[in-house]
């Protein structure tokens, strides 16, 4: 039992022993020192500004059209006899691009002839008819006078017994006679006149039909309205083609103009300056080569953002649907900043360099701008914009309101 007690008793003092230590070593264990994370800061370049009044650029894309294209189609049911233009060929006013046998056309045109002159001889033979009938009228009118007469004076004889009831009777009898021929020939002459009006229409339709039988005849010679360029040929000689049948299209190559669609953001300045008369020009570019023009008008209707613009274009050397770039200076504004690209946030912010900070500014995106020597920019406005301003131009990927940054050189 002594024994057992005495290591009971060293176990209890080793124990106190570590507990010791261990609150000894924690007292005196030195403090961890917390460090605050600094708040990083960029490097940025920035610009100071000047508005003041600048014209602005756009640049659009377009496709070449014309106030010209016609589809040019056959009249009559023939055969092609001849084709002597192809696709490319430009042509001048009246030349010919399309032949048409034109046998059946002549057919239809002699037959149209011949009964032109056929409805002309039944309308003279009925005229000579009303001439004859209107002369027998006029002679039967004054027999019947006569007859009136006659029974007049015989009723007066009469009443003093001087002729008989018999000689009387016979009178009034011819009188009656002469009447009834008299009504007749005035219905002949009425029925004459309205075959004469009825052969005068068959005349006059008659006329019409060689009218049209003539002009089908002249049709089979297809013919350039204006002066022209060919786009296609739809047919080939001895394809036989129907009224209606579509046979080349062509365009008017002097009348070109560009038709571009113009943003709506640019729409309020272009409208005044075409209100104004104001000579609103652009330059028209396709691949190395380059046209003056200048815009004519705006479309009716809109669509996609925006409004079509039609550019009068000083060329004959463009094909038509050709795709070119359209640059065109607007109407100056007032109060304008240029702006390297990388500058512009989300098409419509910029940064403003402030105290150390970003102040972020919404402006009104105006177009392009390019000064002699430099590089093109892009212009906006801002009413709170003022010169002096320090724009920065280094485009930051993280750039929030109130980022801390430093400029640089």
């Amino acid at each position: 039992m002594p024994r057992l007690k005495k290591k009971t008793a060293i176990a209890l003092g080793f124990l106190v022993t570590g507990v010791v230590l261990y609150l000894g070593l924690k007292a005196t264990k030195p403090s961890a020192q917390v460090e605050q994370p600094s708040e990083p800061v960029f490097s940025v370049r920035a610009v100071s500004i000047t508005p003041q009044e600048r014209a602005p650029t756009i640049t659009l894309y377009g496709r070449v059209t014309t106030l010209k294209r016609a589809t040019l189609t056959a009249a009559v049911n023939a055969d092609v006899a001849l084709v002597p233009v192809r696709p490319g060929n430009r042509v001048s006013a009246n030349d010919l691009l399309i032949q048409l046998d034109p046998a059946e056309a002549q057919i239809a045109f002699e037959q149209a002839q011949a009964d032109l002159q056929q409805a002309d001889a039944q309308l003279q033979l009925e005229r000579a008819r009303q001439k004859t009938d209107l002369s027998a009228l006029s002679r039967e009118r004054r027999l019947l006078t006569l007859a009136e007469s006659e029974v007049s004076r015989l009723t007066n004889l009469q009443n003093r017994n001087l002729v008989s009831d018999a000689q009387l009777d016979a009178t009034k009898k011819n009188f009656q006679l002469q009447a009834l021929s008299t009504e007749q020939r005035e219905l002949t002459v009425a029925q004459g006149a309205a075959r004469l009006a009825q052969l005068d229409a068959q005349r006059q339709s008659a006329e019409a039909r060689l009218r049209r039988a003539e002009l089908d005849l002249q049709r089979t010679s297809v013919r350039a309205p204006f002066a022209a360029a060919v786009i296609q040929v739809m047919v080939s000689p001895g394809d036989r083609v129907a009224p209606g049948q579509a046979l080349t299209e062509i365009y008017d190559n002097t009348a070109l103009e560009v038709r571009a669609q113009i943003p709506n953001r640019f729409l309020h300045n272009l409208r005044q300056g075409l209100n104004s008369a104001e000579h609103l020009a652009a330059n028209i570019q396709a691949g190395a080569d380059s046209w003056s023009g200048a815009l004519q008008r705006l479309a009716a209707s809109g669509g996609g953002g925006g409004v079509d613009g039609y550019f009068a274009l000083d060329s004959v050397d463009l094909e038509i649907d050709t795709n070119v770039t359209v640059t065109m200076d607007l109407p100056s504004v007032p109060d304008a900043v240029p702006l390297p690209f990388e500058a512009i946030y989300d098409l419509s912010r910029i940064y403003r360099y402030r105290d150390g900070r970003l102040n972020g500014i919404t402006v009104q995106r105006l177009g392009d701008f390019k000064a002699d020597g430099s590089a093109p920019r892009i212009l906006v406005h801002s009413p709170q914009l003022q010169a002096g301003d320090q724009i920065v131009v280094t485009h930051l990927p993280n750039a929030v309101e109130g980022l801390r940054v430093q400029l640089i050189e």
